[in-house]
C-alpha cells in the first residue's frame, strides 16, 4: 500500500554543499620551513546560488581566458606558471588572469570553514599523518555543525565532496570520517547527517577548484599575517563567524589549540 507505515523515511537533502580541499601536507617528519603548516578548507555552498550564479561565471571565465571551460583552475600550477597557465611573460594578461579569479571568489556567496595546523607545534614529531588528519577534519567538522544548526540545516543529509586520494587513502579517511560523526566519548551528540562523496582527481568541478584556490591564503596569512595578500583579502569576508562576529574557533581553528 503506498505510504505504509513501514517503508522507509525518505531523505532531506540539505540546501548547502560542502566542497573541501587541503593546502600543504599533514606530515610532521619533513616540515617544509617555508609552508610548515596543513590547512584543511571547507567551502559551503547553498546549491541554487551554486548552481545559478558560480558555475556559469566560472564557465565564462574559462572560455575568455582559454576558449573552452575544460581547464582545471589549480593553485599550484597557476602559481608556478605550469600549462596552461602560461602567458609568454605578458604580465598584463595575467594580471587579468588573477583579477577574474579573485573577482569570482569575491562575487561568489559562500562560506568557509578551515582548520589551520602549525606543524612547528605538535610535541611528537613521529605522529602519524593520518591521526594529523584527523584533528584538522574534526576541527573542521564540528564547525560545520555549528554552520548548519544555525541555517536550520542540521536534520538534512548534505554532502561533503573531496578530491579521491586512492583506494588506501579514501578508506582510512572514511574511517576517521566515521569515528568523529559518532564520537560520543565528550558527551556530545553524534555528529550524524554528513557524507563524503570522493571525486576523481579529473574531475573538472567548480567547487573544488574554488576550494583549492582559497586554502593556500589561509595557510600564507597564519605564516606572514602582516604580508599583503590579495587573496586573503578575498577570503576573509567568506569565513564563518559566531553570533559575536569572532572568527576563531568557528570558521578559522588555529592547531594545536
Amino acid at each position: 500500500m503506498w505510504g505504509d507505515g513501514g517503508a522507509s523515511a525518505e531523505v532531506r537533502y540539505s540546501d548547502y554543499v560542502i566542497y573541501a580541499d587541503e593546502s600543504g601536507d599533514p606530515n610532521l617528519t619533513s616540515i617544509d620551513a617555508n609552508y610548515p603548516v596543513f590547512v584543511l578548507n571547507f567551502c559551503v555552498f547553498r546549491k541554487d546560488h551554486y548552481a545559478a550564479s558560480v558555475l556559469p561565471a566560472v564557465a565564462a571565465f574559462k572560455f575568455e581566458h582559454f576558449g573552452h571551460d575544460d581547464v582545471v583552475l589549480h593553485e599550484n600550477e597557476i602559481r608556478r606558471h605550469r600549462w596552461p597557465f602560461v602567458f609568454s611573460r605578458d604580465e598584463q594578461k595575467r594580471e587579468r588572469f588573477m583579477e577574474g579569479i579573485t573577482q569570482i571568489i569575491q562575487d561568489a556567496d559562500f562560506t568557509i570553514i578551515a582548520a589551520v595546523l602549525d606543524k612547528r607545534q605538535l610535541p611528537h614529531r613521529f605522529v602519524p599523518a593520518s591521526e594529523v588528519y584527523e584533528l584538522v577534519l574534526e576541527a573542521c567538522i564540528g564547525s560545520l555543525h555549528g554552520f548548519l544548526e544555525a541555517c536550520g540545516e542540521g536534520d538534512r543529509m548534505t554532502h561533503i565532496v573531496i578530491e579521491s586520494r586512492g583506494k588506501r587513502g579514501d578508506s582510512e579517511l572514511e574511517i576517521a570520517f566515521q569515528r568523529i560523526q559518532y564520537d560520543k566519548s565528550a558527551g556530545d551528540e553524534a555528529k550524524t547527517g554528513l557524507e563524503i562523496i570522493f571525486a576523481d582527481k579529473k574531475t573538472n568541478s567548480t567547487g573544488l577548484q574554488i576550494a583549492d584556490l582559497t586554502a593556500r591564503p589561509i595557510g600564507l596569512r597564519f605564516i606572514n599575517p602582516e604580508q599583503s595578500n590579495r587573496a586573503w583579502n578575498a577570503v576573509e569576508p567568506k569565513l564563518f563567524r559566531s553570533p559575536q562576529g569572532s572568527v576563531n574557533g568557528w570558521g578559522l581553528t588555529i592547531l594545536p589549540e
